[in-house]
């Protein structure tokens, strides 16, 4: 990665298809962000991969397209990890489970270059 300084995040308002933008040398990455509850017996969080969108007192699941953003970011407040995944990477559609040791795997750093392999 050529920018070893840091990224420029910028909270997106409104009702997009993602929610935080990265700006790195002048190029927008944009992020998913997914926060899941924490059950303490558990030794993973589970995360949800679709959209809920409201629609007449009810709420549609849909997945996302390819294009509708570059990464994940998947937050566990209650035990304050984070996770990044370039989207390309998973094989699934509607579910992820990481474990609570495994977050650290999962940088910031990684999910940029395995973003810039594939651009």
């Amino acid at each position: 990665m050529a920018n070893k300084k840091g990224y420029s995040a910028h909270i997106v308002p409104g009702q997009e298809k993602f929610d935080m933008i990265i700006q790195e040398n002048g190029i927008l990455i944009k992020v998913q962000v997914k926060t899941s509850t924490y059950t303490p017996k558990l030794v993973s969080t589970q995360y949800q991969l679709q959209r809920r969108v409201p629609k007449k007192g009810k709420h549609l699941v849909i997945p996302y397209d390819d294009i509708d953003f570059d990464l994940f970011c998947f937050v566990q407040p209650d035990l304050q990890l984070c996770a990044w995944i370039y989207k390309a990477d998973l094989t699934n559609n509607f579910k992820l489970s990481i474990q609570h040791q495994d977050y650290e795997l999962y940088t910031l750093e990684t999910a940029m270059e395995r973003y810039e392999e594939k651009t």
